[in-house]
């Protein structure tokens, strides 16, 4: 989750640009929040069980598995 905090990092040059940041993931809506609590997140993160949505706009990263590391 090392990409939400980048966007985190970068989220004043996206408002500023008025540009509306949402992160989607399928990580459980506990999970994302604890996350967003812990490292100070202020964009809304979307919760998207099984992938349905990020399957269909075609972003499922195919390179982490559930067995893969989580970088936190």
């Amino acid at each position: 989750m090392t990409q939400l905090v980048e966007l985190r990092d970068a989220y004043p040059r996206f408002e500023a640009a008025g540009i509306k940041l949402y992160a989607i993931s399928y990580d459980q809506p506990d999970e994302l929040a604890a996350f967003a609590n812990s490292h100070d997140i202020n964009y809304p993160l979307l919760s998207d069980k099984g992938s349905k949505l990020i399957r269909q706009l075609g972003i499922l990263n195919t390179n982490v598995t559930p067995a893969s590391p989580v970088n936190q």
